[in-house]
């Protein structure tokens, strides 16, 4: 079947997403989670805070 969808930029002017902060979900290893997500987005050439998740891992 067909799905219809639209196309909308998200970019700014200097065509990146604006992004304030990330939050890193709760889940084993956060700190190697954190400090992936920072690497990326330094290569990516973003400058955001990359922030730990305040709630609780729960199984």
């Amino acid at each position: 079947f067909l799905l219809p969808y639209l196309e909308i930029s998200v970019t700014g002017r200097d065509g990146k997403i604006p992004v304030k902060a990330i939050t890193v979900a709760p889940k084993n290893h956060v700190d190697l989670a954190r400090k992936g997500m920072l690497q990326y987005t330094q290569a990516m050439g973003y400058d955001v805070p990359v922030e730990l998740s305040k709630l609780k891992l729960r199984y």
